[in-house]
């Protein structure tokens, strides 16, 4: 209902807080019409969140992108700033960018004018 009424997140989001009717299970709900959810890449025995965002869309640019979070970035490296190992260089090299986290679950439009806002 609210995409079909054409609502953005953030109107969706702001008409949520204003009823303050279970607003917590209502942006759970919110957020999974308006974000994707992620896949993950497992480093260290710990899951980091990806994602893959268009950027440029509809333009000659246009580019499939993977983000995650910048823990994972910081774990792969070691304390000179390199890479710890091989693997964690590859895995580096499959992110296009580390977003923290309240821009990470940000919607995926937002995502991507923030990244084409950084290109």
């Amino acid at each position: 209902m609210l995409r079909g009424a054409g609502f953005t997140f953030w109107e969706a989001y702001w008409h949520m807080k204003q009823s303050d009717f279970q607003s917590d299970k209502l942006k759970s709900l919110i957020q999974e019409l308006f974000c994707q959810h992620p896949q993950y890449i497992e480093w260290q025995g710990v899951e980091y969140p990806t994602k893959s965002i268009v950027i440029f869309e509809g333009t000659p640019d246009e580019e499939a992108v993977v983000v995650s979070v910048e823990r994972l970035g910081n774990q792969l490296l070691d304390d000179m700033g390199n890479w710890s190992t091989r693997e964690a260089q590859e895995i580096d090299e499959q992110i296009y960018y580390y977003l923290d986290e309240n821009t990470f679950n940000l919607p995926d439009q937002d995502i991507s004018e923030f990244l084409e806002s950084e290109a």
